[in-house]
């Protein structure tokens, strides 16, 4: 396997607690110049269910009581309510609208992932002005 190429952006530390990295590191791994944009094509390519769809950018709401948190379809970096004080954790996103056979808000894209895939993955921005 090419030292480059890594399928996955690295989550959990060295210390083998089990803890999650913060965004801005999973961010900053996607951002390498030798993966970002194939790592992105392959994670695209999971998701032909999100092909077309229309996503509403609002703060993070959990799909239905129970419901804590989301993951970005895309980065899996996780989204919760900012009431939770949780560090390490996006409050915004893109939710997708309730023309999802599932319905509004059960998946989520982060800002970031979204503007770096709208155009390939066809996504449409209903956001009201």
């Amino acid at each position: 396997m090419n030292p480059t190429r890594v399928r996955f952006p690295p989550k959990c530390d060295t210390t083998g607690l089990g803890r999650f990295r913060p965004i801005a590191d999973i961010w900053q791994w996607m951002q390498n110049p030798f993966m970002s944009d194939e790592w992105r094509a392959e994670v695209l390519e999971t998701l032909p269910y999100l092909r077309g769809q229309s996503f509403i950018r609002k703060p993070y709401q959990a799909y239905r009581p129970g419901w804590e948190h989301d993951h970005c379809a895309v980065c899996g970096a996780k989204l919760m309510e900012e009431c939770a004080g949780v560090e390490d954790t996006l409050h915004e996103g893109f939710a997708i609208t309730a023309k999802y056979e599932r319905g509004a808000d059960y998946e989520w894209v982060c800002v970031e992932c979204f503007e770096a895939s709208r155009d390939a993955m066809e996504w449409q921005d209903e956001t009201s002005p």
